[in-house]
């Protein structure tokens, strides 16, 4: 797959409204990603004990069912990733970019069809990490998972992730308690599964 940074951002690094390093990271990122999800498909096919852990903290449980379901998201990634498509990268639209936000996507179209997928980055997206972790790496495959396996935005508690030997915590959309299925079906689970995996940068972080 091409990586192809739109217009506006090679804009703002000439103007300088927005850092080089942002973008070389992203790019850089992105290479790697092909790579780590095939390796990540070998690690859910045969768990060590550290994978076996991380998995139960992450999606609740690390049963034979629950990492099938966790490796078909890996491999859908990983067939996207494979694909003669273009990916793009673009700072958020200003109506749309927050402080509060790391990126976005629109996943109403196939990029299976398209060959095209794009992600819009907001500000968040430039803090280069966070709780000893690759945060655009986290961020890049929490946004990818959108869009090769339609993963959803499950709505957990604050900092349930952050607390060592504590699984997600309640949904704040339903107020049920953690549940595995709402789990593989969570891009954040994909992000933090990867950057713990591949992209640690240092402590803290509590994930085995």
């Amino acid at each position: 797959m091409n990586l192809t940074i739109l217009q506006d951002i090679n804009k703002m690094v000439a103007e300088q409204t927005l850092a080089k390093e942002v973008v070389d990271a992203t790019s850089s990122a992105f290479k790697r990603l092909a790579a780590d999800l095939v390796e990540m498909e070998r690690l859910l096919n045969a768990p060590d004990a550290t994978m076996n852990q991380r998995l139960a903290v992450l999606f609740g449980n690390n049963d034979t069912a629950t990492r099938g379901q966790v490796r078909a998201v890996i491999t859908r990634m990983r067939t996207i990733i494979q694909r003669p498509a273009s990916l793009n990268m673009t700072w958020g639209k200003p109506r749309s970019s927050s402080v509060d936000n790391y990126a976005y996507v629109y996943t109403d179209v196939d990029p299976m069809v398209a060959g095209s997928m794009f992600i819009y980055f907001d500000e968040r997206y430039k803090i280069p990490e966070e709780h000893g972790l690759n945060n655009r790496y986290l961020t890049l495959v929490h946004e990818f998972s959108h869009l090769a396996a339609r993963t959803k935005d499950h709505k957990y508690d604050e900092n349930c992730f952050w607390a060592p030997n504590k699984a997600m915590g309640n949904s704040r959309e339903t107020n049920t308690p953690y549940r595995t299925a709402e789990a593989v079906d969570n891009a954040d689970c994909y992000g933090f599964l990867m950057a713990a995996t591949f992209q640690r940068t240092g402590a803290p972080c509590p994930l085995p």
